[in-house]
């Protein structure tokens, strides 16, 4: 019952500040009352632990300020969850200023917009990556609108009854818990385009955890991945002819997923120029061609088709093409 006159608390106040008009532009929508998001915050009763973060950490200012941002803000409920007995003054500073980063996009994206692209990847401006790089986010409207994998994955749910409160300088989405920073592991879960190497990375006889490996922070981190998507693994298949990757000597799998690793490197797109050859963990060398193609031992080539995916312990790149070393 707490929980319910909490929510409906935070849908009356949201419906003050929140917008289902749209302005002369089709698509436009028009801002509310002149109201920041940090106003809309400080207006939203069911948002006061947020309210205070913003505060501890002076990125208030920078949602009352200019821009155009999406914030996912967790309500009081997710908060109390996360924090779980403790205090914001708990948390360092710094670890909550990127924590809350990690809720924010430097765009405006309603749920309409979000809904028209599917699923994808955009940029946070938490700088928690290595080297200062901005994490990523996925999300996925298949089911909703979930975000990073959804609550059981480190991500979270947008609240559907309390979506679009548009405000001046951008537009408030309210989410059912408070998201952790990503690593490989999350967008792997995550992205069920990627569920065919989740499924290699699992195979039984492996001497390789591969999963526990790249979610570490270890002396090996950070890693770049060059990930192939569901349809790379379809068609390896067709080239090794063989019906499923168990078919595979165990050995033989282990050096092919070795093979999209780099140890202790976040190898960003500005970093990938034409004639570099990288050292994988196998010990052999895949090379990067001109416009986003990379080239194997065999000199088999496929596009890297989503670049920078970027997590606190490595970068991602998806590819259509599982590359493959020197095979016995």
């Amino acid at each position: 019952m707490k929980n319910r006159i909490h929510s409906f608390i935070i849908i009356c106040l949201f419906t003050i500040v929140s917008s289902c008009s749209l302005g002369d532009n089709e698509g436009e929508l028009e801002p509310q009352q002149g109201f920041t998001i940090t106003q809309i915050v400080n207006l939203s009763s069911g948002l006061s632990t947020l309210e205070q973060a913003l505060q501890i950490t002076g990125l208030n200012t920078t949602l009352d300020g200019n821009g155009a941002f999406t914030l996912f803000a967790p309500s009081d409920i997710a908060f109390q969850n996360f924090l779980d007995g403790r205090t914001l003054s708990d948390i360092p500073v710094d670890d909550l200023r990127q924590l809350l980063l990690n809720h924010i996009i430097s765009r405006t994206l309603t749920t309409d917009q979000l809904s028209g692209i599917g699923s994808g990847y955009v940029n946070t401006i938490s700088s928690a990556g290595p080297n200062g790089s901005n994490l990523s986010l996925f999300f996925n409207t298949s089911s909703g609108f979930v975000l990073n994998g959804g609550p059981t994955n480190g991500g979270a749910n947008i609240i559907p009854e309390l979506t679009n409160s548009v405000a001046s300088n951008g537009i408030v989405h309210i989410v059912d818990t408070v998201m952790e920073l990503p690593n490989i592991e999350t967008f792997l879960v995550a992205d069920s385009d990627l569920d065919s190497l989740s499924d290699a990375f699992n195979t039984n006889g492996l001497t390789t955890d591969f999963i526990s490996f790249l979610s570490s922070q270890g002396n090996s981190a950070p890693f770049t991945v060059f990930i192939p998507n569901n349809s790379a693994f379809e068609s390896l298949l067709t080239t090794l002819s063989i019906n499923e990757l168990g078919d595979l000597d165990p050995d033989t799998l282990e050096s092919i997923l070795n093979y999209h690793i780099i140890e202790s490197s976040n190898l960003r797109s500005e970093n990938l120029n034409s004639g570099l050859a990288i050292t994988t963990r196998n010990g052999e060398t895949i090379t990067i061609d001109a416009l986003n193609t990379v080239v194997d031992t065999g000199n088999r080539s496929g596009n890297i088709i989503t670049i920078d995916i970027q997590t606190t312990n490595g970068v991602m790149h998806i590819t259509d093409i599982v590359l493959l070393p020197n095979l016995p």
